[in-house]
């Protein structure tokens, strides 16, 4: 997993509940996510977040903000993914 992307109906209570139970969960309980004991994101918690980003939509199209919001989002999975494939190779080596 490389990041979140919550999607919910604008003004939804359950979308706004999810969010924050998401929220806290990725901040909380990061090296759970890891499928080799987390050693990667207990050394990187601080550093290097997983990216998570919650959207509320009225179904019109989306706005620049929101477009903006979303190239941040891919530009942070992407670097995510290369450190951990980055990790993945010292870690092979050693």
């Amino acid at each position: 997993m490389h990041g979140v992307i919550s999607v919910s109906p604008f003004g939804c209570m359950p979308g706004r509940i999810a969010e924050a139970v998401i929220t806290k969960r990725l901040e909380e309980d990061k090296h759970l996510f890891s499928r080799k004991g987390g050693r990667f994101w207990k050394a990187n918690s601080r550093h290097l977040p997983l990216p998570f980003l919650a959207l509320e939509t009225d179904g019109n199209p989306l706005s620049q903000m929101v477009e903006t919001k979303l190239d941040s989002f891919v530009m942070a999975a992407h670097r995510l993914k290369k450190e951990l494939k980055n990790h993945s190779a010292k870690s092979g080596k050693s």
